[in-house]
């Protein structure tokens, strides 16, 4: 298998890799693997720098080792009855590719179909095997195990062991990284009452042993990382580092959030914390990802996960509507608490912090979810407005989803099969039949409502077909009806004069895709589904791939600086006779604006690529470390944002247009003094800053457009 081209589409260079699944992927698949959530799917750039040595390592020998043929048996199966046709590069990515990844990697339909209805010890089976194969180099051996179900945490009956104790024991490194990448809790103690890390370091792998305690605090250091670029030095017995947020000083919607995080039990805790991870992964990649591609492929809002319930899947897209300050004041707050529950474990003798993860993507043991839940995000989710008064809304909202499903009368049915983890007298014989019985009908609805959402996810599929035909005809359409002069000068009846020359050219091509995300998203959910809490006294770890993080222990590069809102969603409607307050850009005057119509969409999506041209090149150039180039650069950036307010008359334009507008003018605006700031002492948190900001620059513009479009279908 080479490693030189997509695992996908074989497309040649690929420049992403999904660490779970030990594949690389091009842009255009790394785009689809993104939008099915890092459950699924976790990818990380190759040219990033914030790679583990021994993670890079292990993903590279299980691409030059084939992890491929693992999700693609089927193609490979003379024997398989599966039909389904491997992409080629330059097939569409939609519906095609996006159909091929679907099957692979989520629906896992090319896996190997080993049946098991003769031995009823299967699953004891692949798990011993892999607690045997771990002590070797095999890796590609272990992914397979792990595919097809096997547990990372297992504990061998006879030895008292889990294969993390193993591989640490014989030092198989990339063992390690693979099984902490499915989930292995780094923090298990074995018969002898040993940790993983105890065990690497008795049998004199020390530099093993440092990696498990690194694994032990993944999470926190992630958002460490994520807020001033450093990580804590476990080695001289640092493990947590909370820097301070500048402008959150006393604010009494703060404070009341943090008295709620602090009352938060550590379940719902590790909850959040896990949550918040995931958005910070999010806005990480989607910062180094507007860096090479267009603006509308990044990913607005975490996807949806399906071993979660609907609520908190939605309270994990809003995260997302938290502009810079308000995230890094509650992942401080998050960091700060950590260190307390932390702190309050250790007295009361126990070795960590971390919680026992999940082990597939499948609901653990306990939990009841019956998967009534819309994979389509629901519109309002990405345009909710954040809290107006200073705190942030998440924690309520999640204390007051787990309250509400910790009254669903399935929820004690089945919490009542596990006495083991609240610790009380045995069960009533009588009773537990009775339970039992009540358990199997549970079970009868969650396979009705699965049979629901499966005909649910054809139809769904079935009118992306539809849409995605709808747009490559306008698209044709489009094309066909250009005119052979410039883009400015067709669209001169229904917009003002054309902007400055030096914002006409930029290279890149009109592509009329924003509205493929929000015109396929429906409003339809259903209620149902609950999740029991994870075992308590714990903090969340975040490297399996298919779930939530479960260690509140890690991180990567940061994208977005501390830095104040530059506009938001629910700032008050712009009146026409009130100028933009130390806006660089004159509201368009209201005299003669009844006569003007608003501008086509095909210009308002010309300006937007020149607006996105001008943004790579100030985040390209932020990259370089060139200082030289952001101020040239946001004067781009304002003078196509200028260009763009020009074209909406104030007269024509609908309220939520120009509120939209004035979010673009003030992000610009703070863009631009962000870039003049000369003579920082940190090079690094400057370019973090001037990152963030041209970040919420493109997210403005993206609100426009889809507040135009919207308005244009009406």
């Amino acid at each position: 298998m080479s490693s030189g081209i997509c695992a996908d589409c074989s497309a040649p260079n690929p420049t992403w890799a999904s660490i779970n699944r030990g594949v690389f992927v091009c842009d255009e698949c790394c785009s689809i693997h993104r939008g099915l959530g890092r459950h699924i799917s976790y990818i990380r750039s190759l040219h990033s720098n914030s790679w583990p040595p021994v993670l890079k390592e292990t993903v590279y020998t299980l691409v030059n080792k084939g992890a491929n043929s693992i999700w693609e048996h089927a193609l490979h199966d003379g024997h398989s009855k599966v039909k389904i046709k491997k992409p080629g590069m330059r097939d569409k990515p939609h519906p095609t590719k996006y159909e091929f990844i679907l099957a692979k990697y989520k629906l896992l339909l090319l896996l190997p179909k080993l049946s098991h209805k003769d031995n009823p010890n299967y699953m004891e089976d692949l798990c011993k095997q892999l607690h045997a194969s771990v002590r070797t180099s095999n890796l590609e051996t272990c992914l397979r195990l792990l595919s097809l179900g096997a547990n990372p945490n297992y504990v061998h009956p006879d030895r008292g062991n889990t294969p993390l104790h193993v591989a640490a024991q014989a030092g198989q490194a990339m063992q390690v990284e693979l099984l902490c990448v499915y989930g292995a809790n780094p923090c298990l103690l074995d018969r002898l009452g040993h940790t993983p890390e105890e065990c690497a370091r008795i049998a004199g792998h020390h530099q093993l042993a440092d990696r498990l305690i690194e694994s032990q605090y993944e999470l926190t250091d992630k958002l460490s990382f994520f807020l001033c670029g450093r990580k804590p030095v476990h080695s001289i017995g640092e493990h947590y580092l909370v820097p301070q947020v500048s402008g959150s000083g006393l604010n009494l919607g703060l404070t009341e959030a943090r008295s709620r995080l602090q009352e938060l039990s550590n379940d719902l805790f590790e909850q959040l914390a896990a949550d918040v991870y995931d958005e910070v992964d999010r806005r990480e990649t989607d910062a180094l990802w507007l860096t090479t591609q267009q603006l509308q492929s990044s990913v607005a809002f975490l996807p949806v996960n399906p071993t979660l319930s609907p609520l908190r899947n939605q309270g994990r897209q809003k995260l997302a509507t938290l502009d810079a300050q308000e995230f890094a004041q509650l992942v401080v707050d998050i960091l700060v608490d950590t260190k307390r529950r932390q702190m309050i474990s250790l007295e009361t003798g126990h070795k960590s912090g971390t919680v026992v993860p999940s082990t597939s993507d499948e609901q653990p043991p306990g939990c009841y979810d019956p998967h009534d839940y819309d994979e389509v995000p629901v519109e309002e989710i990405t345009r909710s407005p954040p809290p107006s008064n200073g705190g942030y809304s998440t924690i309520r909202e999640l204390d007051d989803v787990c309250e509400e499903e910790e009254q669903l009368p399935e929820y004690a049915e089945v919490k009542a099969q596990h006495p083991g983890r609240t610790p009380g007298p045995a069960p009533d014989p009588a009773k537990l039949n009775v339970i039992q019985g009540q358990l199997k009908e549970v079970q009868v609805k969650k396979e009705k409502l699965e049979e629901v959402n499966e005909t649910l996810q054809k139809k769904l599929m079935d009118m992306q077909q539809q849409l995605n035909k709808v747009i490559e005809e306008n698209s044709q359409l489009r094309t066909s009806t250009k005119s052979p002069t410039s883009p400015t000068a067709a669209a001169m009846p229904t917009s003002p004069p054309p902007p400055p020359p030096t914002d006409q050219t930029t290279g890149i091509e009109p592509q009329p895709a924003y509205a493929q995300v929000d015109k396929s998203k429906k409003t339809g959910r259903h209620s149902g589904g609950s999740r029991s809490p994870s075992h308590p006294q714990s903090i969340p770890s975040p490297r399996h791939s298919g779930h939530t993080p479960t260690k509140l222990l890690s991180p990567k590069r940061s994208s977005d600086a501390l830095t104040p809102p530059p506009g938001r969603v629910d700032t008050p409607p712009v009146r026409q006779d009130t100028p933009l307050s130390d806006s660089p850009f004159e509201e368009p005057s209201s005299e003669g604006a009844g006569k003007k119509a608003g501008p086509s969409l095909d210009v308002i999506h010309l300006h937007i690529k020149k607006l996105t041209h001008c943004i790579q090149e100030l985040l390209q150039a932020a990259q370089g470390q060139r200082q030289s180039s952001f101020p040239p650069c946001s004067l781009k950036i304002t003078r196509a944002v200028e260009a763009m307010t020009q074209l909406f008359p104030a007269a024509a334009t609908s309220q939520e247009v120009q509120v939209s507008l004035r979010e673009v003018v003030l992000a610009a605006k703070h863009l631009q003094g962000e870039c003049r700031v000369s003579g920082h002492s940190d090079l690094a948190f400057r370019t973090r800053h001037i990152i963030n900001s041209a970040y919420d620059v493109a997210k403005a513009a993206r609100h426009l457009v889809m507040c135009v479009e919207q308005e244009k279908d009406q």
